[in-house]
């Protein structure tokens, strides 16, 4: 069983309100326009059947603009993102899709045999694709656990690293 809590507005099931402006270190605020994105973004995650019982599967899906990445820690707070591509949990990203890469835009850490505990799942945004465009990015994240699959929709600002857009316990 996954329970699931949010770790920031940023990240969410529906667009949070809103920040007022010029509040420092304020979500980036959701548009029509990003909630579309970031639903086809979405979208993408579902085309699959969860993963299997007893695993633990988290995906980030993103536009091919932008370079984002996966920061999964496990309840030893061992982090597995690009450069600890392997855990001493289990957890393994699959690869790290950046700029000039095929499609689909999906990072994927996958544990076979998750320990019970706490998991944080954060996202990095580091730069841009060929210089194009400025402006937020939307995002898509996954949990799959046990046959079941909970989606997360979010949107962050290029040079931000948000250390927990979603947080959820193994039992």
């Amino acid at each position: 069983m996954v329970s699931l809590a949010l770790g920031l507005a940023a990240c969410s099931t529906a667009p949070p309100t809103p920040p007022s402006a010029g509040v420092p270190g304020a979500a980036t605020p959701w548009t029509p326009e990003l909630l579309e994105r970031a639903e086809a973004l979405a979208a993408t995650l579902t085309e699959d059947p969860p993963g299997q019982q007893g695993t633990l599967r988290v995906r980030l899906a993103f536009e091919d603009e932008v370079d984002l990445d996966l920061f999964v820690s496990d309840p030893l707070q061992e982090t597995v993102y690009f450069a600890n591509d392997r855990s001493g949990s289990g957890g393994r990203l699959d690869r790290d899709v950046r700029c000039g890469m095929p499609g689909p835009r999906i990072e994927n850490v996958d544990f076979d045999r998750p320990l019970t505990g706490r998991y944080r799942v954060g996202v990095d945004f580091p730069r841009r694709c060929n210089g194009r465009g400025g402006g937020p990015a939307p995002f898509a994240i996954a949990v799959e656990r046990g046959g079941s699959r909970t989606l997360q929709r979010g949107v962050i600002s290029a040079g931000i690293f948000l250390p927990i857009v979603d947080r959820f316990d193994v039992r």
